[in-house]
């Protein structure tokens, strides 16, 4: 039997229960927000035994986690639960992420697909990539403004987040030009360590799904509106592309070094040169796979029916 471990408004999930649904695998699905909300689901520890949605955890040969959104426990119990007042609403916060946490860390041997959390920070991801000679952007993480006097000509860099992307509404999303952001107002988020990274000239991007020991690659395509980040100019698409045995080798090690069953690369291309930018924990890898006609129902049926 297979327990997934998400949320309920994912839409990559669902193409994996439809895929486990239409090959006849058992699986349990434990939405992390519909249990924060009361909703559904549970879970029971019973000295070393634990149990999710009644079901022993040693029943489960194969774990998918895709997306807890763990990190979320405080602003979902704030949102449903106004009477907490801020030392119930922290306590609860720290109790319900520890046993979250404690239930995936004992699961994470069993993990076939997906990450044994939600993101991996983007300092140890560009430390290890250049451990491996992957070429990683120039970067500076600094608290003190000053620090920025050192930069010329600051419109060849970004601002990227650390760890969790940031995005409310029209504020700032993804990334920005490090020329357009206003450091003296009081309602962003760079009031905190930030990023700051080299803008790298490109030729294309890359996406890549790792999955099962195989790369499926992707070239993004997309109209030159001068956005930063493409996910803020939806007008893109997928082509197929091969990439060098030596870049898979370095990814693999890459994947290794963190222990992942799954990966979803962002690679920049100039030239003869490849970036690193980072391994997205929870890729919108969909379209890639359908828009490049790649066919993993072989990989997913040899890792969860072990043909």
């Amino acid at each position: 039997m297979v327990l997934i471990i998400t949320t309920s408004f994912n839409f990559t999930i669902q193409q994996i229960c439809t895929f486990l649904l239409n090959n006849e695998i058992s699986f349990i699905r434990f939405n992390v927000d519909e249990f924060i909300l009361g909703h559904s689901g549970s879970i029971s520890i019973k000295n070393e035994k634990v149990y999710v949605n009644g079901y022993d955890c040693d029943e489960f040969k194969d774990v998918i986690v895709w997306k807890s959104n763990i990190s979320l426990v405080s602003k979902l119990l704030l949102e449903n639960r106004e009477g907490f007042d801020s030392n119930t609403l922290y306590y609860k916060t720290q109790e319900l992420t520890a046993t979250f946490n404690y239930v995936i860390t004992l699961l994470t041997p069993k993990i076939k697909f997906g990450y044994y959390k939600d993101d991996i920070d983007k300092l140890t991801q560009y430390r290890v990539a250049a451990s491996l000679k992957l070429n990683v952007p120039n970067y500076l993480v600094c608290s003190d403004y000053s620090e920025l006097e050192s930069l010329t000509c600051v419109d060849n860099y970004i601002v990227k987040p650390i760890l969790a992307t940031f995005s409310k509404k029209s504020i700032k999303s993804y990334c920005e030009k490090l020329e357009n952001v206003d450091f003296n107002t009081t309602n962003y988020f760079l009031k905190y360590p930030f990023m700051i990274q080299e803008k790298i000239p490109f030729d294309f991007e890359v996406r890549v799904l790792f999955f099962n020991g195989s790369f499926f690659a992707g070239k993004i395509v997309l109209d030159n509106t001068g956005q930063t980040d493409y996910r803020l100019n939806q007008q893109y698409h997928f082509e197929r592309y091969e990439l060098e045995t030596s870049l898979q080798r370095k990814l693999y090690k890459f994947a290794e070094e963190f222990n992942l069953k799954t990966a979803v690369f962002d690679l920049l291309f100039n030239k003869d040169i490849v970036y690193f930018l980072e391994s997205n924990p929870t890729g919108n890898f969909i379209s890639l796979i359908r828009e490049c006609s790649y066919n993993i129902t072989k990989d997913l049926c040899h890792v969860f029916k072990r043909e």
